[in-house]
């Protein structure tokens, strides 16, 4: 069996994977020394390509047979940059989601139950590492504009983050409930409680959470420049930090338990497309067709 030249910043799940079924090997940028000896120099069959397009990037892109991006967005960014690149060897594979539970109902009973949010109450959520960049603010001015106050909002993050905002919520005027939870070691449990995620994030990259969210059954909320916009239909887009009409959908939805309860059964039906296995199944392929292993 040939070997399959894979250059990637780290191993993933993914890769540990094609490890199983291919000859991998990882690509190690030649050095100096073995340049010097004139040591053949064999680049890289299949390029992972990750955030910005730095030198090396573009080296890699341009040296390797096959590129493979998270988002059409992406793609685009890098025709543009090097348009006599040819496109086709630029693949998207949307990342993945990996959870650790299935969804249960009576997980959201308990979690209820344990944190004494009534039954009825619907489960607005929202985390991220760093809450100011990833939209905090858009997200109170979502809320302040809503009509529906029956529900409970939960933001999770590390504690550096939900120390200082502990204090802003207390001073705020807000009238609905609300819960700040710090290194929650079981995110998916709280993917599973809540039933609308929303991340109004000005960061491009492909948001994670939204498959994870739409995997365990929430409506989603998120800006159009995420990239993660490409797998969500338009009701799910927040246009900009000013976009009204999201406290508009948001309170239809709390209403509207039916439309709701749709929503989030079609998200949950988008989300299992895209697990490790379908993943590796799909570069799985594309390898076996391109490459001689």
């Amino acid at each position: 069996m040939n070997d399959l030249i894979v250059a990637i910043k780290n191993r993933t799940n993914l890769t540990v994977r094609l490890e199983k079924k291919f000859s991998v090997v990882y690509y190690k940028k030649p050095s100096l020394f073995s340049k010097l000896l004139f040591k053949e120099i064999k680049y890289p069959d299949i390029y992972f390509h990750k955030g910005s397009l730095s030198s090396q990037a573009v080296f890699l892109i341009e040296k390797s047979s096959l590129i493979i991006v998270s988002s059409y967005a992406i793609k685009k960014e890098i025709i543009l940059k090097l348009p006599d690149l040819e496109a086709s060897k630029i693949y998207v594979l949307y990342p993945y989601c990996i959870v650790k539970m299935d969804y249960d109902k009576s997980i959201k009973k308990e979690f209820k139950n344990r944190f004494h949010i009534p039954k009825s109450s619907k489960i607005l959520f929202f985390r991220a590492k760093d809450l100011a960049r990833s939209g905090l603010d858009v997200l109170f001015d979502i809320l302040s504009r809503m009509y529906q106050d029956k529900f409970t909002l939960i933001i999770e993050s590390s504690s550096k983050q939900i120390t200082p905002l502990k204090l802003q919520m207390e001073r705020s005027e807000f009238k609905f409930e609300y819960l700040l939870l710090e290194d929650y070691e079981n995110i998916d449990e709280l993917f599973i409680a809540s039933d609308i995620f929303i991340l109004p994030t000005q960061q491009k990259y492909f948001a994670t959470d939204i498959l994870k969210a739409m995997y365990f059954r929430n409506a989603v909320f998120l800006m159009e420049s995420n990239h993660a916009s490409e797998i969500v239909d338009t009701f799910s887009l927040i246009q900009s930090a000013e976009d009204r009409s999201v406290s508009f959908k948001v309170d239809s939805l709390l209403i509207n338990q039916d439309e709701l309860k749709k929503i989030q059964k079609e998200n949950e039906k988008i989300a299992k497309n895209y697990t490790l296995e379908k993943s590796v199944e799909k570069i799985s392929k594309i390898i076996l067709n391109l490459f001689d292993i």
